[in-house]
This record gives C-alpha cells, structure tokens and sequence, in this order.
C-alpha cells in the first residue's frame, strides 16, 4: 500500500486532479494485485466498486504514508497529504492521527 500511495502523490503532482479519487485508484488497483493479510474491512474496501471510508483507526493508516512526507515541500504540506491519502479509508480522527505522525517523524 506504500507504494500505492506513491503513485497516488506521483500522478497527482504530474496530471493534477482529485487526490482522493487517484488514490483509491491506485490503493485498489495495487491491493488487488497483490493480495496480501490485509484486515477484513479492508479487503472489502478493496473489491468495492463505490468504496467508501470505513471509519478506521487502525495502523494500516501509518503504515502506508511515508511517500507523503518526501513528495510534500513543507510540514503543511506534507500533512494535508497524509490526512487526504489516509482519509479514503481511515476517516476516524486517530487513524489520521497514526498518519499523521508518521509523516511528521519522517
């Protein structure tokens, strides 16, 4: 999913549109190809033709936005990213959180 994600950022900063909308693209073009462990909303989430945020607060949020903190300029940018990437799936406030710190360790 990282490197899902880094397509994600890659095309929106090439092509430009809707970062949310690339970024569920690529989660379940990438996701779906290579199945992995991935928890049981998640899969759903993957095979869903409208997939919608699940309300998550797992780790699977932090686990994936590293790319967010090397393709944004600055702070500010770099977490709007993570909260947009993280958001088509882990819309609940502490999976954005685990996102959020990651990137801002990073």
């Amino acid at each position: 999913m990282t490197l899902a994600i880094c397509e994600a950022l890659l095309r929106y900063k090439n092509e430009g549109g809707d970062l949310s909308a690339i970024t569920v693209q690529c989660i379940q073009n990438i996701g779906n190809r290579y199945i992995a462990g991935y928890g049981g909303h998640f899969a759903d989430w993957l095979c869903s033709p409208d997939p919608k945020p699940y309300n998550s607060y797992g780790n699977g949020s932090a686990m994936r936005v590293s790319a967010c903190a090397y393709v944004g300029k600055n702070l500010k940018e770099v977490r709007n990213y993570a909260s947009i990437v993280t958001s088509v799936t882990h819309n609940h406030p502490e999976g954005i959180k685990g996102a959020l710190a990651t990137t801002d360790g990073i």
